[in-house]
């Protein structure tokens, strides 16, 4: 936890590898293995980067979210745990993907090419809060999969929304189980500030649905709330056929 880039401390102790081949890493090396979930394979080095079987009703359930042709900007985007989704099975037109950890963003392009749509996502290493211009103002939604708080990328995250109808921030976060709904309401508040403070007068934020991943410590959970933040006239429609996705 105490490792901004999220590198795994796991150590190979059988097979034993030594020499030159210890820190190598990638298809082929000794640490490389391949999870498969919903029939999307997801490679990665065991000792480089993490990965959480915890997570997997999560991975489905925003897949069904997506909507085809969705532009998506995932700003965590790890070895692919959202964004492969997305594509694979969510059909969206395109996922921005950014990563800071190098094994990960190895891994990710790596699993995009494995699964048969690297054309279809952008992969960029470095800070995700870093505005880039082809993704501000014109993504649908936004994936915010950063533990315990991914409250450091949410004014990138309400710019990168579509300038003419808004889209869906899909944030996580470790909370009180007590508090989900307060945590929630909290999350619409700032993001609505964050619409105004970004020049987009006449937006708001609504909760569509609060889901709990899974549990963290005792009382405190993995939630994810699913809300929208675009004009005022464009949230009943969008709620709508959001929460009809949430029941499919």
């Amino acid at each position: 936890p105490e490792n901004k880039t999220r590198r795994s401390g796991h150590v190979l102790l059988w097979p034993a590898v030594g020499g030159g081949d210890a820190d190598a890493t990638g298809p082929g090396s000794a640490g490389w293995i391949t999870v498969k979930e919903h029939g999307i394979a997801q490679s990665f080095d065991v000792r480089r980067v993490m990965f959480s079987r915890g997570n997997v009703t999560e991975k489905i359930r925003f897949a069904k979210l997506v909507r085809t042709g969705d532009v998506v900007l995932d700003m965590y985007a790890g070895i692919g745990y959202y964004a492969l989704p997305a594509l694979v099975i969510g059909g969206a037109a395109h996922v921005h993907c950014r990563e800071w950890n190098p094994d990960a963003a190895l891994a990710l392009r790596h699993n995009l090419a494995a699964n048969g749509v690297a054309g279809r996502a952008t992969v960029v290493e470095g800070d995700s809060r870093v505005v880039a211009a082809e993704t501000e103002g014109r993504c649908d939604r936004v994936s915010l999969g950063l533990l315990p708080s991914s409250e450091g990328g949410w004014r990138t995250a309400v710019g990168a929304l579509r300038t003419d109808r808004g889209g869906f921030l899909h944030v996580h976060g470790n909370v009180p189980d007590a508090e989900q709904d307060a945590w929630a309401d909290w999350v619409c508040r700032r993001a609505t500030e964050l619409a105004d403070a970004a020049g987009r007068p006449g937006w708001t934020a609504a909760r569509v649905h609060v889901q709990r991943v899974k549990g963290f410590a005792p009382r405190v959970g993995h939630y994810v709330a699913d809300v929208f933040v675009g004009p005022v006239h464009a949230r009943g429609a969008a709620c709508g056929t959001e929460a009809d996705a949430e029941t499919d």
